[in-house]
């Protein structure tokens, strides 16, 4: 092993050693040998972190997943290792659901990674099967962007720690003179146009269907901030009502359709399913327990350094984070939130096709092999590259800083 080779930190670098390959299809015959290779290298040596090589067209997604939970899946002594994906060639379907889901994710600078949602096949559709089968595979895209969210929405954490003065800069030209509570999205969204300044043009419709959820989403948090406190505590199936109940009453106020020919059945009961869904989604989806998991150097971004310094002291002694600046935090908190959640959303209901340099920015993959010029965690960690500060000054990070988030 060359020597810089052996001066870098193996959580973060692929060992072929510690590796199991996936090749081809990804079928129920592929455990065979996979799942015996997993568990031989969880058992000799339970705490170093195991590398998965990609290359697949897809396949069945239940068992990528139980690939998945062999190799993460806590141990008897609660341990569970890092797991290391890297993408070579085409990584679609199934495959690309395992190489975003790693703990730390590679793709080298030629690979393809494909994204859809889950489909069936095999199976003789009929009328009376047709919309159980809508719903089994609403639920299965649900499950999936779900996971996918919370990689998505640590790897974009990352990205701000990096460039957040630019961000914050670019937003702050960009405040409206009557700016309002929920001019707070501005971050969010100068952190979309961010992303896509980076990415390709194949990007670019799913850069639109993720700002339309984001409008959509946060026109109606304008709204539900008029909500009574009574209102707030009801029911999450009477929340529901309300949700349908703003949707119907926006679709009222249009006056850009002509009603004389527009049929409800027709042209509005799918439009109004689909923003539906996408309030059911951001509703269901957020956790403040996330809120425990941000780096501590973007605690100032979403909290005044005040609350910022309650966190770090609840972390630090393993207490619970105080209910108020839980509360101060997620407007701009939440804001990111959604951004990760509906572009996993999106990555789901669509099929797109993108580079590995679009799947960095994008935040479903930590590092393109090669492109130096990309930040990576690996880099700060080993202390290849420098952290900006506030000052204009760089800070080293040595070998033993400890990632901030997994």
């Amino acid at each position: 092993m060359a020597a810089g080779r052996a001066s870098g930190d193996k959580a973060y670098r692929p060992d072929p050693e510690r590796a199991v390959w996936i090749r081809g299809e990804i079928r129920l015959e592929s455990l065979e040998n996979l799942i015996p290779s997993l568990l031989r290298f969880r058992h000799v040596h339970p705490k170093e972190p195991i590398t998965l090589y990609i290359d697949s067209p897809g396949g069945i997604v239940d068992v990528a997943l139980q690939v998945f939970e062999a190799a993460k899946t806590p141990d008897q002594d609660d341990f569970s290792p890092k797991l290391i994906t890297v993408g070579m060639g085409t990584v679609a379907s199934a495959a690309a659901v395992l190489l975003i889901s790693g703990d730390y994710a590679i793709a080298y600078p030629q690979s393809r990674i494909v994204c859809h949602g889950t489909r069936i096949f095999d199976f003789e559709v009929t009328r009376q099967s047709a919309e159980a089968i809508a719903r089994l595979l609403d639920r299965r895209n649900l499950s999936l962007a779900n996971r996918l969210a919370a990689k998505i929405f640590f790897r974009h954490q990352f990205l701000l720690t990096i460039f957040r003065e630019q961000i914050e800069r670019n937003a702050k030209d960009s405040v409206p003179a009557d700016r309002d509570l929920y001019a707070s999205n501005l971050l969010s969204v100068e952190f979309l146009k961010f992303m896509r300044d980076r990415c390709s043009s194949a990007c670019s419709s799913l850069f639109d269907a993720t700002r339309r959820k984001l409008n959509l989403a946060t026109q109606y948090l304008r709204h539900e901030a008029q909500f009574s406190e009574s209102q707030l505590e009801l029911p999450a199936g009477k929340r529901d009502i309300h949700k349908l109940k703003y949707i119907l009453e926006k679709e009222l106020d249009r006056d850009d359709r002509n009603w004389d020919t527009w049929d409800f059945l027709n042209d509005g009961l799918h439009r109004i399913e689909e923003e539906f869904r996408i309030l059911k989604f951001f509703d269901d989806r957020f956790s403040n327990e996330l809120i425990r998991e941000i780096p501590d150097r973007l605690l100032g971004l979403y909290m005044a350094e005040e609350n910022a310094r309650l966190v770090r002291r609840a972390l630090h002694r393993g207490q619970p984070i105080p209910n108020e600046v839980v509360t101060k935090a997620q407007p701009v908190f939440f804001s990111f939130w959604l951004v990760a959640s509906f572009l996993a959303r999106e990555l789901l209901e669509e099929e797109y096709d993108f580079s590995a340099a679009d799947a960095f920015w994008l935040g479903l993959i930590d590092e393109v092999i090669g492109l130096e010029s990309f930040p990576s965690e690996r880099r700060l960690i080993e202390g290849a590259v420098s952290f900006p500060r506030k000052t204009g000054a760089r800070k080293r990070v040595g070998k033993k800083a400890r990632r901030s988030a997994t």
